[in-house]
C-alpha cells in the first residue's frame, strides 16, 4: 500500500491528530514550532510544524493490480504509477491518481515501468520494455525514443535538459542524451 505525504499548513485552531494547535513558538532553518493542547493527557505541548498528513491510497479498480512506483506531478496534484515491475513481475501499465478527485484513470493497459513526470506536468518518460518512451497524459498518446539499445533504465536531470539511459548489457554502459 502506497502513502500520500502532504505538508500540514498548521494555524491556532486548526487540529494535527489529537493535537489542538494554540499558537505560533517559533521558526528556523527547521521549520516552525507551534504550542499545542494534547486532547488525550489534557495539557500543553509543542509539535513541530515539520508534521505530515498520511492518507493510504484507495483500492486499485482492479483488485488484482497493485499501483507501484509512483511519481508525483511537478504540481504535486497527481500520482503517476505502474501496475507491474520489469523484475518480479506483474503486468505492465500506467495509471493517474487525482489527489483532489481521489480517481484513478488508466493511461495504458499493457506498458510502463518506473514512470517519471516532465517538468511541464504533461507528459511521462517511461519504461517501455527495454526501450525508454514519453506518454502525453491528456492524448495518452505513447512516443518512443530512439536510442537502438536495450535499456534497463534512465534517469532525467534536474533541469530536464539530459537523459542518462542505462544500457541492459554491463553496469559500465551508461550513455548521456541531451536535448541542445
Amino acid at each position: 500500500m502506497w502513502l500520500i505525504l502532504s505538508p500540514v499548513n498548521l494555524s491556532a485552531g486548526s487540529r494535527l491528530g489529537p493535537y489542538e494547535i494554540v499558537a505560533p513558538i517559533g521558526a528556523g532553518g527547521m521549520g516552525e514550532v507551534w504550542r499545542g493542547r494534547d486532547s488525550r493527557i489534557g495539557r500543553e505541548v509543542a509539535p513541530d510544524g515539520t508534521a505530515t498528513r498520511i492518507e493510504p491510497l484507495p483500492p486499485m479498480p482492479d483488485p488484482k493490480k497493485r499501483f507501484q512506483t509512483p511519481a508525483l506531478s511537478p504540481d504535486g496534484k497527481r500520482f503517476a504509477g505502474a501496475t507491474g515491475q520489469p523484475v518480479g513481475g506483474g503486468v505492465p501499465g500506467m495509471w493517474l491518481y487525482e489527489l483532489e478527485t481521489k480517481r484513478y484513470e488508466q493511461l495504458s493497459a499493457d506498458r510502463g515501468f518506473y514512470p517519471q513526470w516532465l517538468p511541464d506536468g504533461k507528459r511521462l518518460l517511461f519504461l517501455d520494455g527495454d526501450k525508454a518512451a514519453v506518454i502525453d497524459v491528456a492524448t495518452k498518446q505513447i512516443r518512443p525514443i530512439p536510442f537502438g539499445r536495450k535499456l534497463r533504465g534512465f534517469e532525467l536531470s534536474p533541469d530536464a535538459h539530459a537523459l542518462i539511459l542505462f544500457e541492459r548489457t554491463s553496469e559500465a554502459d551508461i550513455w548521456l542524451v541531451t536535448s541542445k
